[in-house]
């Protein structure tokens, strides 16, 4: 499909992201398709849309997904070659890709204003700002914060914590934080 689009239309280029790369394929009245490129140990930003839902195919390796609606955190899930899934409108999510080998997913916008612009992101918690656990969410495979790396125990006690057990357990939410993301 990207071929005949290209062909179609060749003044579609690729865009260019830190977590990889995507090219639209297809637009339409209300729909708009892309094809994205997760590279390996890349993750996208925390985003939800006001103005469109998603619905993802996985078309090539594999990718984990946090949900979140309404403030709960649902289960981080892993979907592979062949599953689909399907973002709302006003769902936070975060993808990433764990494998060594870069994740295709053919994404399907659909809704009333389709923009780039369309993205609400949340910052994430940084391990290095010690006062900064209010952001944090949690894996709950692991129970670490998929930004940060941190416990429950640490974003639970943080404030009751000295300055050394503070620095002890960002060293330790670096290294856990390698085991969510990377390799």
């Amino acid at each position: 499909m990207k071929r005949l689009n290209q062909l179609r239309n060749p003044s579609v280029t690729r865009v260019h992201r830190q977590w990889g790369y995507y090219d639209i394929l297809l637009e339409g009245d209300g729909y708009l398709v892309k094809e994205l490129t997760i590279n390996p140990g890349k993750y996208l930003s925390d985003q939800r849309h006001k103005h469109r839902s998603e619905e993802w195919l996985v078309v090539a390796g594999s990718i984990q997904v946090v949900l979140q609606t309404d403030g709960a955190l649902q289960r981080s899930l892993c979907f592979s070659k062949g599953d689909k899934l399907t973002i709302p409108a006003r769902t936070w999510h975060h993808v990433g890709n764990k494998t060594n080998k870069p994740a295709k997913i053919i994404e399907v916008w659909t809704g009333d204003k389709l923009l780039e612009e369309d993205i609400e992101r949340r910052s994430p918690c940084k391990a290095h700002l010690e006062t900064r656990v209010d952001s944090c969410e949690l894996h709950n495979i692991h129970d670490i914060c998929i930004h940060c790396g941190r416990t429950e125990r640490d974003i639970t006690h943080w404030q009751e914590m000295t300055h050394e057990e503070r620095k002890q357990a960002n060293l330790l939410a670096k290294k856990r934080l390698k085991g969510v993301w990377h390799k």
